[in-house]
């Protein structure tokens, strides 16, 4: 069950993997990501800050839109629900797809709340693992925490919120450039079998439980 909480706080720490040999690669074109095997179509979303099947990601990119009122907070409805959808996905070595990071109202009414510090969620990602936990995905980014307004939602009966994510099924690790900056391997495409995925944060409470899964299988 997830947790709700009325903070978030997000401190990404700067980290990159063992450095590379000397004279390795930091820049070079990506490779073209092949067709889905299977992309499951998702909703249209209303750029809007009530209704249904809400874009959650528009509302991220600009402070201004749904901002709640600074003297107060409303806590989410304990009958919020969050999931990804789909919860799992199929797809060749280095394909693309989206995933929902989506927040429904089950019930007969419309329900009004608060997304903490929305805005601090712009970048958000999903995260790809392998069997043993470790990430396959990586990016440089700096250290840091975030303060924002929160966003205020309504939710109509039966309505959803989506924050829309893109997975790719390829990994991509860090090293230690000359200069001692963190720079990036070229992606390389997974090999076929079955893997992890997770935001790297939530919407709720930066902690999150939420967990979907991508199996790569072999091109045909």
């Amino acid at each position: 069950m997830h947790r709700f909480g009325p903070t978030l706080l997000i401190g990404t720490l700067l980290s990159c993997a063992t450095p590379a040999p000397s004279g390795a690669p930091s820049t070079e074109p990506d490779v073209v990501p092949s067709p889905a095997v299977e992309s499951p179509a998702l909703p249209s979303l209303t750029q809007a800050c009530t209704g249904t099947q809400l874009d959650l990601k528009w509302m991220a990119e600009d402070t201004s839109r749904c901002a709640s009122p600074l003297d107060s907070y409303l806590e989410p409805d304990p009958r919020l629900r969050e999931r990804l959808e789909p919860a799992e996905l199929q797809l060749t070595p280095d394909a693309s797809a989206e995933i929902d990071y989506v927040i429904s109202n089950p019930t007969d009414e419309p329900l009004t709340f608060d997304l903490p510090a929305l805005a601090c969620s712009a970048d958000l990602q999903l995260l790809v693992r392998d069997a043993g936990g470790e990430r396959l995905n990586q990016d440089c980014v700096a250290g840091g925490s975030c303060s924002m307004p929160n966003a205020r939602v309504t939710l109509e009966p039966g309505g959803d919120a989506r924050f829309r994510l893109a997975v790719r099924s390829a990994g991509q690790s860090q090293y230690w450039s000359d200069d001692g900056s963190c720079a990036l391997h070229p992606p390389e495409p997974l090999s076929p079998g079955t893997y992890a995925l997770e935001p790297d944060s939530g919407l709720f409470d930066y902690a999150t439980d939420l967990r979907g899964s991508m199996t790569v299988v072999a091109q045909p």
